[in-house]
């Protein structure tokens, strides 16, 4: 995923394998963070979420990664770990 390299994450990769082996959609990006990428015309966040969270380890944050044609990429991910990034943003 071209965002996350941007943003520093240089090694970030789709695993194309996912779908097949399980496991997350993206190798190499944020350290505790199980992503599904999604880029569909419609939406279904409950099952994407899911699927994240089934992919993730306990201690990961599952984030799902999703947009439309013609759209900008939008991100869900629980609100506690929203939270705690909003946080640490603060302090610095």
């Amino acid at each position: 995923m071209e965002l996350l390299k941007a943003h520093g994450w240089l090694e970030a990769r789709r695993n194309f394998r996912s779908g097949a082996d399980g496991g997350a959609d993206i190798t190499g990006g944020p350290a505790d963070t199980s992503w599904e990428i999604k880029r569909q015309e419609r939406v279904c966040i409950w099952e994407w979420l899911q699927q994240a969270a089934e992919a993730a380890r306990p201690t990961d944050t599952p984030i799902v990664a999703f947009r439309r044609n013609r759209s900008e990429w939008l991100a869900v991910l629980p609100l506690e770990d929203l939270l705690s990034l909003l946080e640490l943003r603060e302090i610095r």
